[in-house]
């Protein structure tokens, strides 16, 4: 399984950075620096280890470290459930090694699992550490020992797995039939001290002010507030501990595509609890501590699917060792070998074949957008990159510090303007020298920093070009009349003036050929990059819808629908274009298939109903808007809308483009 599962996942791992926070990781462990809480110091050295490899590029290097690790973690998988099914009674082997053979295949395919195989990330490490873990607890003897060995490492890998280790470490420790043994306590405390040793990495690592240093851990508190994840767990007070739909719902769809393994998974737990009580007991309970992390802890990261590993392996476990024990129970029965044998292929074939069907698979997408022929190139000498999305800060941090891409050029997060290590790294920047020795702010000033500082980089007189990314973090601020559409596309720069409303056209020929020579192709390979570029697009078509360019917006509409025909936005912009050239009939097209793609936009709403009460038609207007209160769409526009609409007043469409990419 091991030497399969490095096959796969060695060929298809990424050739450049992977997704979020893939590079942001990957440049941290280049430089031996300092990366997001909780540190990850053991992954931190092995991705360094890895960069020693003499075969392709610094991220495929680092990602060929996760896809071993990953595969290793899937032969635990793997070797575990074929223990469980010798301790259910399948004493034959190749009904085991068929029921090892589904539960690997299924986890390895599950998207939650291989979208952290194929690049840079921590979560195979730790499920490599819980796989040590649970092997440990089903051993005997001084194997035992991996547990609080495991409880050592969880600090320098990820404090996720902290507490399923505990369970184990009081499941193997603490029998009920058994006095504790002073031995088991001394030994296991020498093992987690001896492995717990791996995280003075970060303060070390801190003194050195490496480029990549976040929290600056080199004092007891802020080493113990890196550890405890303390800056992150204020940022997202509002969504921990607490019982919100959308994570219930995106994890029950993420666990639900292992669908046939479910009822498998339930025979194979009331299996276990037949045989071994206690160990089915275990195993609901590391199912249980999951989803409680994920759902409780950790909410923000169900969407990115960077929770849920360890609940998806359980569910493979256990669904592989009801595969082994039906088909043990057949063995013994001479016809019933082959068609077993057969059934369990093509279940372990089903099982894996989700994996064919991955967007994660396109190695083009950080190519395409944030790749060392990407928009770094396009920064003039010495500029600053705000960035905001952890996509494009990821990206350009690892093309700065990793690839050696423009060492001239500075990256830094939007959100961390207030942070006094980002500030110290941005020099020449005399508008935020005041805050270079200022200690971090409370979590609820923090967004105020953050706005004071951006109105400080626009400040006239900058001896550095700022470069933005988005103009998300502007638009509380107030700030976002002082962006214009650069040629350093996807990122904005900073101006004082409008452009010359006479060059809209060129300067859409320029994006064009930017594109193109970026690209090589007009349309991107990968649909991520396909949708940042219409974003582009809808975005310099709202700037010359502003200033009554209409035919410059239509064109870059139509460029933004080309590349990603499923964004609703564009088509509500397009819509909103045809209605202000008077092509009625198009703009309804527009926002009926802007509303297919998503019903739920007020403004399109608004746009439909106003644009058929001034072309006269107020029966499909009242037909609109019936149908927009039943789907529960509130906007006060639209109680307007009605009552404008039953006393008969004429009305004009209103303009409500749409900015969210």
């Amino acid at each position: 399984m091991f030497a399969l599962a490095s096959g796969v996942y060695g060929c298809f791992a990424f050739a450049g950075v992977g997704f979020r926070d893939s590079g942001e990781i990957g440049a941290a462990a280049f430089r031996l620096g300092v990366a997001h809480p909780t540190g990850f110091a053991a992954n931190m050295l092995l991705f360094r280890l890895a960069a020693y490899l003499p075969l392709g590029t610094n991220a495929w290097r680092q990602n060929l470290a996760v896809a071993l690790t990953a595969a290793a973690a899937l032969a635990l998988v793997a070797e575990l459930t074929s223990r469980l099914a010798r301790r259910t009674g399948v004493t034959a082997a190749l009904p085991r090694l068929a029921g090892a053979l589904v539960a690997a295949a299924a986890l390895g395919a599950w998207g939650t699992f291989s979208s952290s195989a194929l690049s840079v990330e921590v979560y195979a490490s730790a499920l490599l550490l819980l796989g040590l873990g649970c092997l440990g607890a089903l051993a005997a003897g001084s194997r035992k020992y991996w547990i609080a060995l495991g409880m050592g490492l969880a600090p320098s890998i990820h404090m996720m797995c902290a507490l399923p280790l505990l369970a184990l470490w009081l499941a193997r420790a603490l029998p009920l039939v058994q006095p504790v043994r002073p031995r088991v306590w001394l030994v296991g405390g020498v093992a987690l001290l001896c492995s717990a040793l791996l995280v003075v990495y970060l303060p070390l690592a801190s003194l050195r002010d490496p480029p990549l240093d976040w929290g600056d851990p080199e004092t007891l508190a802020a080493f113990w507030q890196h550890l405890t994840a303390a800056r992150i767990r204020a940022a997202y007070a509002g969504q921990m501990l607490g019982a919100a739909t959308p994570p219930w719902m995106v994890l029950a769809a993420q666990l639900g595509q292992l669908w046939l393994l479910l009822p498998l998974a339930a025979a194979g737990l009331w299996l276990l609890a037949r045989a071994e009580r206690r160990l089915a007991l275990l195993a609901f309970c590391l199912l249980s501590l999951d989803l409680a992390y994920a759902l409780w802890v950790n909410p923000m990261g169900v969407a990115d699917r960077q929770v849920g590993q360890l609940a998806g392996a359980v569910v493979c476990v256990l669904g592989g060792l009801a595969v082994a024990r039906a088909l043990g129970r057949t063995w013994s029965w001479a016809p019933g070998r082959p068609g077993g044998l057969l059934l369990t292929g093509l279940l372990g074939v089903w099982v894996a074949s989700p994996f064919a069907k991955l967007d994660l698979l396109q190695s083009s997408i950080w190519d395409e957008l944030h790749g060392g022929g990407g928009p770094l190139s396009k920064l003039p000498p010495r500029a600053v990159l705000v960035c905001y999305s952890d996509d494009v800060c990821a990206g350009a941090l690892f093309a700065l510090h990793a690839d050696g891409v423009r060492p001239d050029v500075a990256v830094v997060a939007a959100q961390h303007l207030w942070d006094p290590v980002t500030v110290r790294s941005l020099t020449g920047l005399s508008a935020l020298a005041r805050w270079g020795g200022v200690p971090a702010p409370p979590a609820g000033q923090r967004p105020a920093r953050v706005r004071a500082a951006l109105a400080a980089l626009l400040e006239t007189g900058v001896p550095r070009p700022v470069r933005w990314e988005s103009d998300e973090p502007l638009r509380a601020s107030g700030l976002q009349a002082s962006l214009t559409t650069s040629s350093s596309v996807p990122f904005l720069r900073a101006h004082p003036d409008l452009p010359d409303s006479g060059h809209a056209r060129q300067h859409l020929v320029k994006l064009d050929r930017l594109r193109t020579a970026r690209l090589g192709t007009c349309v991107p390979r990968s649909r991520l990059a396909q949708h940042a570029w219409a974003a582009t697009y809808g975005r310099f078509a709202r700037g010359a819808l502003g200033e009554q360019h209409l035919t410059t917006a239509l064109l870059a509409l139509e460029r933004a629908i080309t590349l990603a025909p499923d964004r609703p936005q564009a088509w509500t912009n397009l819509g909103l274009v045809h209605a202000r050239a008077g092509n009625l009939r198009a703009a309804l097209d527009a926002y009926q298939r802007a509303l297919e793609l998503d019903p739920s936009r007020a403004a399109v709403w608004v746009n439909l109903i106003a644009l058929e009460l001034s072309a006269g038609d107020s029966t499909g207007a009242r037909r609109a808007l019936e149908l927009a209160l039943d789907l529960g769409i509130q906007d006060r526009r639209l109680q307007e809308l009605r009552s404008r609409l039953y006393r008969h007043e004429p009305t004009s469409p209103l303009d409500r483009t749409e900015r969210k990419p």
